[in-house]
C-alpha cells in the first residue's frame, strides 16, 4: 500500500516537474529524489530498513517537501 501511495505521488510530481525548464535543476532534484524515496520504500518489502536506509527515507522526503516549498515560492506550482 506505501508503494502504491509513492508511486502516486511521484507520478504527480513527475506532472509538477513537466512544467518547468528541461534546465531546471530543481525538477531533475525533484525527480532523482521521489525514485530514489521509491527504491527504498521497495526494499522495504523484501526486507527490515536498516536503520541508514530508514534515516535516508526520512531525509528524502524531507528534501523533496523543501523542494516543493522553493518550486511554490517560484511559482512553479500554487500553493493548496
Amino acid at each position: 500500500m506505501v508503494t502504491e501511495h509513492i508511486d502516486r505521488l511521484t507520478s504527480a510530481l513527475y506532472r509538477v516537474t513537466e512544467r518547468m525548464e528541461n534546465d531546471e535543476p530543481l525538477k531533475w532534484r525533484l525527480r532523482r529524489c521521489a525514485l530514489r524515496l521509491g527504491e527504498l520504500v521497495r526494499v522495504d518489502g523484501d526486507h527490515e530498513l536498516s536503520f541508514k536506509e530508514e534515516s535516508e527515507r526520512r531525509k528524502l522526503a524531507d528534501e523533496i517537501v523543501r523542494m516543493l516549498q522553493l518550486a511554490a515560492s517560484l511559482s512553479y506550482v500554487s500553493r493548496i
